[in-house]
């Protein structure tokens, strides 16, 4: 079967498992996004305005915003979830928002009800970005059927292509807004890798600067330096390699579920704080939170003995844009990422892999070797 073939049953595939009328491929999910808010802007006949998202998230999304001619602003999370907080979220609505984007992080769903329900009294269109969340329900339906468009990502997540994004709606108007839009971008970079290796040095270093002014002014420019990276057209190559993923989602939802569960058996400690899940989601990463100062000590020695781990997302979106918001606003979002540590999930993870992730992890808290 050729490319193009692989990437029609591919459309037609996604546009079955979500009930969605109208799908399309995108090089990333932060294409999707940006198209989205074009899309978004034309239907609604608005040229500037902000737009809401959680602010423990990567900067990807942000960046979309402001790629679309729009401003992004910031809700606090929730502990036990790291999802938006509704109570935050309603409180950041104004005038002169335009849109929410709830992310359902590391695979759990945001209160897509709630939020939906504040957009409706607040006419503000809803773009569910659930690339994380691929596999995974609320309340019986679909992550990735919400909201006026939902997104999703396949580079590196779930269902992994390696990359591509992909977008969906119900919307016609939304639909010939992207059909249009979609043709403006550019194909993906050669250079690519070398630019995204570039780009995860300039945050690194951004990210360890003390002085909050030099910091931010450093991340405020990371958008406009590497646009490339976040907005080019789907490969079709890749379409087969993701539409086979997705016959065997249900089959690693259930595994990666499986070594979610032995995480949170094993890893009993009082400095330790475990999610909790309200809803059928999916797990990305299997991230809980340190109490104390552990968080780098313990990464540090995963990453030594050769387990993966990471503590995304560190730097709150609210400390890396603009978005003239009080300190206050985020109290549990700053709280999570100074305390956050992320376990690989994935299918392939052994049992004997997990539990030297927890004796490593058990043995930092309790002050040695053991």
């Amino acid at each position: 079967m050729k490319n193009n073939e692989y990437t029609t049953i591919l459309k037609e595939k996604l546009s079955e498992m979500f009930d969605r009328k109208y799908v399309f491929l995108t090089g990333r999910a932060t294409t999707a996004i940006y198209l989205a808010l074009k899309a978004m802007k034309k239907v609604m006949k608005v040229k500037t305005g902000n737009v809401v998202l959680p602010d423990i998230l990567c900067p990807s999304p942000a960046n979309a915003v402001l790629y679309a001619g729009l401003k992004p602003i910031f809700c606090d999370v929730n502990l036990y979830d790291y999802n938006m907080n509704i109570d935050s979220l309603s409180d950041v609505i104004t005038k002169e928002t335009r849109a929410i984007i709830p992310v359902h992080l590391f695979g759990q769903p945001a209160e897509m009800d709630k939020i939906e329900q504040l957009a409706e009294d607040n006419n503000l269109f809803v773009i569910e970005d659930a690339a994380q969340a691929i596999g995974g329900e609320y309340k019986g339906k679909k992550l990735g059927s919400f909201g006026d468009v939902s997104i999703f990502s396949f580079g590196g997540k779930i269902v992994d292509g390696r990359d591509g994004g992909a977008l969906l709606t119900d919307s016609v108007q939304i639909a010939k807004s992207v059909e249009s839009e979609i043709e403006k971008l550019q194909h993906k970079p050669s250079n690519l890798n070398q630019r995204y290796d570039e780009y995860k040095q300039y945050f690194y270093k951004a990210a360890d600067i003390q002085d909050t002014y030099k910091r931010k002014c450093l991340f405020l420019a990371m958008p406009y330096l590497y646009e490339d990276l976040y907005l080019y057209k789907f490969e079709e190559e890749i379409a087969e390699k993701i539409y086979l993923e997705l016959g065997n989602l249900e089959e690693n939802t259930l595994r990666r579920k499986e070594n979610a569960k032995m995480y949170r058996k094993k890893l009993q400690h009082p400095y330790i704080i475990h999610p909790k899940y309200k809803y059928n989601g999916t797990i990305y990463r299997y991230s809980i939170l340190l109490k104390g100062n552990y968080q780098k000590k313990v990464t540090r020695e995963l990453r030594e003995r050769g387990y993966d781990a990471s503590n995304l997302y560190y730097v709150p979106l609210h400390e890396m844009y603009l978005s003239n918001q009080k300190e206050e606003i985020f109290k549990n979002a700053r709280y999570i990422s100074r305390h956050i540590l992320n376990l690989w999930v994935e299918p392939q993870i052994t049992k004997e892999y997990i539990a030297g992730v927890c004796k490593t992890i058990l043995n930092v808290l309790n002050g040695g070797d053991k």
